[in-house]
């Protein structure tokens, strides 16, 4: 409890919260059961609010933990596993297992919907194993019943939940099935729960938050389908996804489970045991379920598809060690010590500090900053997913800032989104467009001509084309057509203390999972660093920076400053950017710097800095140099450079093909 987080947080955690408050709807298809529940949990005399929807993840966890204990012990009573010592430290261990293992730890102390649809998928096994062992229709209605809450949470779980139950009844189908009836009657169950989905439009005519329009029949099927991330389903080698995912589930579980797995097979053929035969058979299966979008074992939302297949290995796992030692004793410390790895997996313990570290404190000095600096009544147009669910957790739930208008670009297409901006005076919900790139860019910019007339226009990101503004915090402030001043464009004391204050807080604090945290606060400070170089403040915009290099050693940082009485080039050369990283990775920071220092004139410093970051171990150091130098008309030095790239990383990189197509122009 005492590290659940109690401020803004990562991902989707901001809509969540929203949706919690208002008793809304978030992203399709609406984890309306979510929003219940944490609706609830708000009315908890415990801490700020954020804190008690962490709460919820967290009591869901130990829930999910207590029914997987069941299921092992309903497993082990079905194997004839005696009660006993080594039995009931397999059961501590399968309990303790599902708790600590990284997809779920990952989500245990954030506010998110995978540990209580980890739950409610987990008890559907539950229900489905009896009904496999003793054949009561009950039994698999109940099954039925909760793999549909499920599909409530999220859809993935509900499906490896369907996988589950199937593989359950494939071994022994017909004398477990003598009516078609019982089969019907638990999808009726199932279909049953389905009904609450009625709640969207209800709610939405009540003019609760939604992420769509679920009050027309077209909206509303393409609400809760999820239509929005179909283009998140595609991959071109199934079989290649599926590989990858189960050598991700080894890796975390230090394939301690998945040995387990192994020996529990031989005694479950031997006894000639069906509903064994398909828990086995479904923790394999459930696996698919993962698969419904590409592997990235940093988004701690993408890793969360896994957790049923983990949850599943985890108890076979025990199982199988248990078995093992009953049946030959001189392996009974050889058991022991595979439980406490699938108690405590050595691949979660060495990040277990990192995941423990919800709480982030810069991150609520940030969102504090981007809530403050906007003026009255202005539009705020946000782009990443952070500082869009920090500005709605405020609006929501602490009621901060109702005069402004928030518009996220990656929903400028849709006419909901529009629909939620007629309660501000310079909007009537209706969409505009403006000439741009494509779709988004079109809408993005009719809603920037729509508001500037009427009130000021504040942007994350800076929109092509349009000159850099009134540099105000971590934004860009457009509110007139005259140019920016000196004293428009630095900010007072109040905000150079608030940006050096985060940077500290970050380098001395957690840096959130997978490094996150630090990614967005680097991405702010970058992007301040370079509004400031291009606006001419150098020195300034090298100052922000150095901030953004925390991780350096303090000779290497003390490298990033302009030069005295040096002519500075009005333009940066190209920046190299790691397209696989998080915003901002700590090498892209260092890249940023390098290309700053040498358009300032301090090119040894770029050169030394290049040098030290290729030492440790970041070829793309070298491709920035390479630009670098072209920048500089030093072309003979460049392709030496990408000569050396390439004999190293290869010569079909993308990155360096790229390169070298430009220097031969």
């Amino acid at each position: 409890m005492f590290c659940v987080a109690t401020g803004p947080q990562l991902f989707d955690s901001g809509e969540l919260a929203a949706a919690a408050v208002e008793l809304g709807g978030s992203h399709p298809p609406g984890q309306l059961l979510h929003a219940l529940l944490a609706h609830l949990f708000q009315l908890l005399p415990l801490g700020p609010m954020p804190l008690r929807f962490g709460l919820l993840s967290l009591v869901c966890a130990l829930l999910a933990a207590f029914v997987a204990g069941r299921l092992y012990c309903q497993i082990c009573d079905q194997l004839a596993i005696a009660t006993g010592t080594l039995r009931h430290v397999g059961h501590a261990a399968t309990m303790l297992g599902v708790l600590t293992v990284l997809p779920v730890l990952r989500q245990t102390l954030r506010i998110e919907v995978y540990t209580l649809a980890l739950a409610l998928f987990l008890a559907a096994v539950s229900q489905a194993f009896a009904w496999a062992c003793d054949a009561r229709s009950s039994r698999l209605r109940a099954a039925a019943l909760f793999t549909g809450l499920a599909a409530l949470v999220h859809l993935p779980h509900a499906l490896a939940a369907v996988l589950a139950a199937a593989c359950l009844a494939a071994p022994q189908l017909r004398p477990l099935l003598p009516s078609p009836r019982v089969a019907w009657s638990a999808i009726a169950f199932g279909l049953l729960t389905q009904l609450a989905l009625s709640y969207l439009p209800l709610r939405a005519h009540a003019g609760a938050s939604m992420w769509g329009e679920p009050t027309t029949l077209e909206g509303f099927l393409r609400y809760v389908s999820g239509h929005a991330f179909a283009r998140n389903l595609a991959h071109e080698n199934p079989l290649e996804l599926l590989r990858d995912y189960a050598a991700y589930l080894l890796q975390v579980s230090s394939g301690v489970p998945a040995l387990g797995t192994v020996l529990l097979l031989k005694p479950a053929l031997e006894a000639r045991q069906r509903p064994i035969g398909g828990f086995l058979l479904a923790t394999a299966l459930t696996l698919v379920a993962a698969c419904l979008q590409p592997l990235e074992p940093r988004n701690p939302d993408n890793v969360a598809y896994m957790a049923p297949a983990l949850a599943l290995a985890i108890i076979a796992g025990a199982v199988g060690f248990v078995q093992l030692a009953a049946q030959t004793a001189r392996l009974q410390l050889v058991a022991a010590a595979a439980l406490l790895c699938v108690a405590v997996p050595p691949a979660s313990m060495t990040h277990l500090g990192e995941h423990l570290g919800a709480e982030v404190p810069a991150l609520e000095s940030l969102s504090s900053l981007m809530l403050d600096r906007p003026p009255p009544r202005s539009l705020v147009l946000v782009s990443t997913d952070f500082v869009a669910a920090s500005w709605m957790m405020a609006q929501s739930v602490e009621g901060a800032r109702p005069d402004v208008a928030l518009f996220a670009s990656g929903l400028a297409t849709s006419s909901w989104h529009w629909a939620q901006l007629r309660k501000h005076p310079a909007f009537d919900g209706k969409p505009r467009t403006a000439p741009g790139a494509d779709a988004y860019d079109r809408y993005v910019r009719g809603a920037v001509l729509q508001a500037l007339p009427r009130v000021a226009v504040v942007l994350e990101r800076d929109l092509p084309g349009v000159r850099v503004g009134t540099i105000s915090g971590p934004y860009t402030l457009l509110d007139s057509g005259l140019p920016p001043t000196a004293a428009s464009v630095l900010d007072g004391p109040f905000v150079e203390h608030s940006v050096e204050l985060i940077a500290h807080e970050i380098s001395r604090g957690s840096q959130g999972d997978s490094d996150s945290a630090a990614s967005v606060i680097r991405d702010a400070l970058c992007l301040r660093a370079q509004r400031l170089y291009e606006l001419g403040f150098r020195r300034e915009a090298l100052a922000t920076l150095r901030l953004a290099l925390w991780r350096l050693p303090t000779q290497e940082r003390a490298l990033v400053q302009a030069p005295a009485n040096t002519l500075a080039a009005t333009r940066l050369p190209t920046i190299v950017d790691d397209h696989d990283s998080f915003l901002v990775s700590a090498e892209d920071a260092l890249r940023q710097a390098a290309a700053m220092l040498w358009a300032s004139g301090a090119r040894d410093a770029a050169s030394t800095l290049l040098q030290k970051q290729f030492e440790r171990g970041d070829p793309m150091a070298l491709l920035q140099l390479a630009h670098l130098q072209a920048f500089a008309g030093r072309r003979q030095d460049a392709v030496r450079t990408l000569t050396a790239l390439g004999s190293l990383v290869g010569e079909a990189q993308p990155e360096l093909v790229a390169a070298r197509e430009l220097l031969s122009r």
